[in-house]
């Protein structure tokens, strides 16, 4: 099963016994049921969404492949604009994944640090 932006909301966020394997993540669901209360609150629910499917881990999936009884992936998003990374020079090797999302890059040296910017 891959969990994913389309299906996050039908698959895990309206089965309230998936958020008992996940106790550290409950803020996500209240912060959604409020939105399913007040139509005020709408983006607050779409916002847990997307956190959902940028901050659960590892542990996450593995806690959910148990509940469901079959493998399970989570389409991780990154939706930020502006990715740093900060890298020493006195490092021999260093590996950077590709990342096509981002358009932009920007680097300088500064002492014996390396640091590059990437943006949309």
């Amino acid at each position: 099963m891959n969990i994913n932006i389309q299906n996050v909301e039908d698959v895990i966020f309206y089965d309230p016994e998936v958020w008992k394997k996940l106790p550290d993540l409950a803020h996500l669901r209240d912060q959604w049921r409020m939105s399913k209360i007040s139509p005020v609150l709408r983006a607050m629910g779409k916002k847990a969404l997307l956190d959902f499917l940028k901050i659960s881990k590892n542990t996450h999936e593995k806690a959910l492949s148990l509940h469901f009884g079959q493998s399970v992936t989570i389409d991780r998003i990154d939706r930020h604009l502006v990715k740093n990374l900060e890298i020493s020079i006195s490092e021999e090797d260093f590996m950077m994944e590709s990342d096509e999302s981002y358009t932009g890059l920007s680097t300088y040296r500064k002492e014996d640090k390396l640091y590059i910017t990437f943006w949309r």
